[in-house]
């Protein structure tokens, strides 16, 4: 299974949290253990049979997109149009060492968020899935 499977998987993955009862008041996950066993399910079923040395990576990646998805469809299923150079979007990059929450306008990152407080939740959240990704994130 090659990346643009995954990712395929990863999207199918995503749709069954749009089919998920809707919530008066939802909270942005936390942690893996947040997210609904259906959606766990299924980004455990999509693991990509691969070397050694990436798997934990590709884990990481796929949790992070999992994150990401629920992220933006809590803020009303907002995706970044990268189109649109009048469209701030939040992103999170490594600068240097340390992780940083940058704007963003047209240059396309996976870690994009339609604010800074919402980049800043992701970020204090999920940081060590970042570090865990951070050779498919650059």
């Amino acid at each position: 299974m090659d990346f643009k499977e995954l990712a395929n998987q990863l999207r199918s993955a995503a749709l069954l949290i749009e089919d998920l009862e809707e919530v008066k008041e939802e909270k942005l996950p936390e942690s893996w253990a947040d997210l609904s066993r259906e959606v766990k399910r299924d980004a455990s079923s999509a693991r990509v049979e691969c070397n050694a040395d990436i798997e934990d990576s590709l884990d990481a990646l796929a949790q992070l997109y999992e994150f990401r998805q629920e992220y933006w469809r809590i803020a009303g299923d907002w995706e970044p149009d990268w189109d649109d150079d009048e469209e701030t979007k939040y992103v999170i990059e490594l600068f240097d060492e340390d992780y940083v929450i940058s704007q963003a306008y047209q240059a396309h990152y996976f870690l994009a968020f339609p604010t800074y407080e919402q980049a800043q939740h992701f970020l204090k959240h999920h940081q060590e899935l970042i570090e865990e990704a951070q050779e498919f994130l650059s």
